[in-house]
């Protein structure tokens, strides 16, 4: 299997990207919550 073929698909890659900005997004709130819950 090629894997450059693949992560050089524009749909793959933009896939990747959405799910790549969804983990930092999830990461960051989480982070975000404990953070404030701490400050309580």
């Amino acid at each position: 299997m090629n894997y450059l073929v693949y992560f050089t698909d524009p749909q793959t890659a933009f896939a990747f990207v959405i799910y790549a900005l969804a983990f930092a997004i999830a990461t960051f709130t989480v982070i975000y919550a404990i953070e404030s819950w701490r400050q309580l």
